[in-house]
């Protein structure tokens, strides 16, 4: 594998990962106590 393939691959996994526990967090601070 190239250096170009390696951090593509790992800018997808990183913006997967944030993109799912940003849902989640976000999802549960919606649907959980909301402060404001």
């Amino acid at each position: 594998m190239t250096s170009f393939a390696i951090d593509v691959t790992l800018l997808l996994v990183g913006t997967y990962v944030v993109g799912c526990i940003g849902g989640c967090w976000l999802r549960r601070m919606m649907s959980g106590r909301r402060q404001g």
